[in-house]
């Protein structure tokens, strides 16, 4: 129990700290609250992940050793801003402006709350089950107890070679949440399957609730829009493919962090660029957020490139500006390397 509280608060503050870099890259808009250094900060700590955990399974680096390096780079990170800021005279680590709400909107937002709550609950303490459970939480069962990354089966218990397990090797989500059971003492499967959820379902609302912060102008619009989405998670399982689904039975996997967080926060990032131009800060947070979704799922490689190439495409026809397909392609860079890496091992290697 006190390790789920302890986790909880993990995820709270440390992507709150991390994240608060974004004051300084959005130069254009200053729009920046809570919830968008929040969000930024987790984004970010997934990104910086799947770069430290490629090059300690290439080096074949101890679990504990990974966990080290990653942490020494997020406290570098805050330190830095924290310097940054204090130089440049910002209040990078200040919440900001909190929103104001009429009794309506307080009570359209209270009900809000609680369908949110009611998800979380329903999935922490329900039980759903996946084919893919057992992988996943085997890989992270592995790496936990032998403190390595991607050297064992995680059904036979065997050494394997790289190829065998390449999608997971280049998108290693359950070795995350292996580095903060070994962190917290806390057992992989509790984690993934009780106490995860909670963080992911609440990220993902909150990407809901930036997306509806830039398209209506008011709040009322905004939080109506947050209890359609609830509603539609709450009666979404009419297939086994749906974000609802996703969101709910499976949001403690990587397809599901995928599905249901990272894809509508591209969408979230691409309204963005069409409605403010160029901005330099959109456009780094793309290429983080393709670079956690590359941590997630293999899947990511190809999803985020056909994504981008149709926005690219509609913005092409429309504005005729070759520069903001230029940049797209290079936010992109992460998928295009790991998908080259993904066919060295399997058909080289």
């Amino acid at each position: 129990m006190i390790q789920s509280i302890i986790f909880i608060l993990a995820m709270t503050f440390i992507p709150y700290f991390v994240g608060c870099g974004c004051i300084l890259l959005d130069r254009k808009t200053g729009d920046i609250d809570v919830l968008e250094k929040w969000n930024f900060g987790m984004v970010l700590m997934h990104a910086i992940f799947e770069i430290v955990v490629l090059a300690g399974t290439f080096t074949k680096m101890t679990l504990k050793n990974v966990t080290v390096f990653y942490f020494a780079i997020l406290s570098a990170a805050i330190m830095i801003v924290g310097l940054i800021g204090n130089r440049t005279k910002k209040k990078v680590f200040s919440v900001g402006k909190i929103p104001s709400f009429s009794k309506k909107e307080m009570a359209l937002l209270l009900i809000v709350l609680v369908g949110i709550l009611y998800q979380i609950l329903f999935v922490c303490l329900g039980l759903q089950s996946d084919a893919d459970d057992a992988y996943y939480v085997g890989m992270a069962m592995t790496s936990f107890q032998t403190d390595t990354i991607s050297v064992y089966h995680p059904y036979l218990g065997t050494p394997v070679k790289l190829k065998t397990m390449a999608n997971y090797v280049l998108s290693p989500y359950p070795i995350f949440w292996a580095m903060w059971s070994k962190v917290l003492k806390i057992h992989p499967a509790i984690l993934m399957r009780s106490i995860l959820p909670a963080v992911n379902i609440a990220w993902s609302y909150v990407v809901y609730r930036l997306l509806a912060k830039k398209i209506f102008l008011t709040e009322r619009k905004r939080i109506i829009f947050l209890l359609i989405v609830v509603l539609a998670n709450l009666f979404g399982a009419y297939s086994d493919r749906t974000s609802a689904v996703f969101l709910l039975q499976r949001v403690w996997q990587g397809k599901g962090a995928l599905a249901a967080i990272l894809i509508p926060m591209l969408w979230y990032l691409l309204i963005r660029l069409r409605k403010e131009g160029e901005n330099t800060y959109v456009y780094v947070e793309l290429f983080v957020t393709i670079l956690a979704a590359c941590l997630t799922s293999s899947m990511a490689l190809f999803l985020c490139p056909v994504l981008m190439g149709a926005f690219g495409l509609e913005y092409l026809i429309s504005e005729r500006r070759w520069s903001v397909v230029g940049r797209l392609i290079l936010c992109t860079l992460p998928c295009i390397v790991l998908a080259i890496a993904e066919v060295i091992l399997l058909y080289v290697l």
